[in-house]
């Protein structure tokens, strides 16, 4: 399974991709790239991609017109490199758009899905990767676990390596329940990455752990401490 983190901030996306070299790619959406205190989109994207390096870069386009998401896209790839995945609206214009651009060979994501139909329609047009709200298709009373499981599903039987990106995921439980579902990747916010690490009972029983162990070595002690 990919893991990507969701974020626009440079310098919180170097700490984490340092810390958590297991990181694929990095997404974005136009309200996280409005509360950069740049106004130059090249600027941005650009700052995004240098950070992100290599790993894969998934940014959206922001035109409610097929015709114009496909002219985004192509701005979009000007700023961040051929090789960035063009996020589309998961709605009847962005249907079209998808299926324009997997023509001209442009690699997209149906973003905002929430429903089986939409991710579906997506997938068929040619989208690499579907992002379904899971936290979002619960609010609104959705079985979201129940939708995520056939996309992924309906994704496998498509034979194109197609895959279903969780998004809208928040706690250590729903990412759990994700994977359950049979999803390919996730996108996760940098908090709910690192804060799914700080388990109180894993933290008490480390500590026990070095108590006991300085009780017996020597307060500040450690194995490297031994190294002959």
């Amino acid at each position: 399974m990919e893991l990507m983190v969701n974020s626009y901030d440079v310098a919180e996306l170097e700490d984490i991709l340092y810390k958590y070299p297991i990181i694929c790619g990095v997404t974005t959406n136009p309200q996280m790239l409005s509360c950069r205190k740049e106004n130059d989109y090249f600027e941005i994207i650009k700052s995004i991609r240098k950070v992100t390096g290599e790993r894969k870069l998934f940014t959206q386009v922001v035109s409610p017109l097929w015709e114009e998401m496909v002219e985004e896209a192509a701005i979009i790839l000007e700023a961040a490199g051929k090789d960035t995945y063009v996020k589309i609206p998961a709605n009847e214009a962005g249907v079209k758009a998808i299926y324009e651009l997997h023509a001209k060979g442009v690699r997209t994501l149906g973003t905002v899905v929430h429903s089986f139909w939409q991710g579906a329609l997506c997938l068929m047009a040619g989208a690499e990767y579907i992002a379904p709200f899971y936290e979002s298709m619960v609010a609104a009373g959705t079985d979201g676990e129940g939708v995520i499981a056939q996309l992924a599903e309906f994704a496998n039987s498509l034979g194109e390596d197609q895959k279903v990106m969780a998004a809208s995921v928040r706690n250590s439980t729903h990412i759990g329940n994700m994977f359950e579902c049979g999803i390919q990747a996730i996108t996760l916010n940098p908090d709910t990455i690192m804060n799914s690490l700080d388990c109180f009972a894993a933290v008490a029983f480390q500590d026990y752990f070095i108590e006991n162990w300085e009780a017996k070595f020597g307060k500040g002690v450690k194995i490297i401490n031994f190294n002959k």
